[in-house]
């Protein structure tokens, strides 16, 4: 899993698992969650800009299972990226 961290500001992020939730952390003290953003099924890869502040995570449509693979295909064309700013 990827953890974020904005030394300046004293909290971290991390997606969770790709299930649509974003927690907010703050570590100051013991680290404890200080909100739940709500982003999209699938986002769980992130990148955070350390001057803005502003977190980027990148996501898709998702299809059926492949048999495969086990894991679901991606859609065609649904690529966006997800911005979570102040």
């Amino acid at each position: 899993m990827t953890m974020l961290r904005g030394d300046t500001k004293g909290c971290a992020e991390r997606p969770w698992l790709g299930t649509g939730e974003f927690p907010h952390r703050r570590w100051e003290g013991a680290p404890h969650v200080v909100d739940t953003i709500k982003t999209k099924v699938g986002a769980k890869t992130a990148a955070l800009d350390t001057d803005t502040g502003r977190i980027y995570l990148p996501t898709a449509d998702f299809g059926p299972i492949n048999a495969k693979t086990g894991k679901p295909t991606i859609l065609p064309d649904t690529f966006s990226v997800i911005v979570v700013g102040r």
